[in-house]
């Protein structure tokens, strides 16, 4: 039992649900009292900023999904499904988008939930050779009747297939009926203003999205010199380090000429003091052998005196 004190919010909630229904409905109608059964008179859908419910939605499923809704009501999503002349259900949607699908990469494919014909057959063939294996061990290990042989493997070809299926439709569901009906309420909003203010909001939008790629590429610009800035400042801190490694090699190899040259005016100075420290005893050495051969005459000369 509800309580009663939830009952008149209840009742507003169910009043709002109603208006806007009732809302989108006179909207859809009025939509095609203008543009006709079919809606041959409408010259373009409005480019939404509102993000598309399917990887594969274009304008012509804009117009498709307004005509369903038409046709079959609000949130009827089944129904849209099933009608083949709304290009919506599986077959119709596997012929337009599988080309498409076949161009994507491997990655996008698996991204979107199908599998190509190529990976299909690589698949189809591994499961094979499992198969093959599997069935050559059972055969040793267990002996079992062809009767059961054959059902396990109409039970297993049975299993590949469905997978098969549910791999390959993914890629091909419809949207779900929430994003359905966001889209509807946009669409019937858009279409419904007058032409003058369906202008202006698209040139708003444009100018929107002009703004957009405008700052993006001034973002990507500014990285671009924040970029180019710090490869020239780690270029000139190489070159100052590279300098400055020259410099002191230069000042190393200065100082090393210096020692080498000190050392060896000390080496000659040591050389002459010896040279002249030589020269100076050999002098004195002939002077005493001169005084002594002085001497020497001198005491024959008073001894050949005295013997006479």
């Amino acid at each position: 039992m509800v309580s009663t004190s939830l009952l008149p919010l209840l009742f507003s909630r169910f009043q709002e649900l109603i208006i806007f229904l009732l809302g989108i409905l006179n909207g859809l109608n009025s939509l095609f009292e203008k543009y006709g059964a079919k809606l041959e008179k409408l010259e373009g859908i409005p480019k939404l900023t509102l993000k598309a419910p399917a990887w594969w939605w274009e304008a012509a499923d804009d117009k498709n999904l307004l005509i369903g809704t038409h046709m079959y009501g609000y949130g009827k999503t089944k129904e849209l499904r099933e009608d083949e002349t709304l290009g919506f259900n599986e077959a119709a949607l596997k012929t337009r988008l599988t080309p498409l699908l076949e161009k994507k990469t491997p990655e996008e494919r698996k991204a979107l939930g199908y599998t190509g014909q190529e990976e299909m057959k690589k698949e189809e063939e591994g499961k094979e050779e499992k198969e093959e294996a599997s069935s050559k061990k059972e055969e040793e290990s267990e002996e079992k009747s062809s009767e059961e042989e054959e059902e396990s493997d109409e039970k297993k070809a049975a299993s590949s297939s469905s997978k098969k299926k549910e791999k390959e439709a993914s890629a091909f569901d419809m949207p779900t009926v929430a994003n359905l009906n966001k889209r509807l309420t946009r669409l019937i909003q858009d279409l419904n203003q007058p032409p003058q203010q369906q202008k202006r909001k698209r040139e708003s939008d444009d100018s929107n999205k002009q703004d957009k790629k405008k700052a993006k590429k001034d973002d990507s610009d500014k990285d671009k010199k924040k970029k180019k800035e710090k490869e020239k400042k780690k270029e000139r801190e190489e070159k100052k380090k590279k300098k400055s490694k020259k410099d002191r090699d230069e000042k190393d190899k200065e100082k090393k000429k210096k020692d080498k040259k000190k050392k060896e005016k000390d080496e000659d100075k040591k050389k002459g003091t010896k040279r002249k420290r030589d020269s100076k005893g050999g002098s004195d050495k002939k002077k005493k052998d001169k005084e002594k051969s002085k001497k020497a005459k001198e005491s024959s000369k008073k001894h050949k005196k005295e013997s006479k």
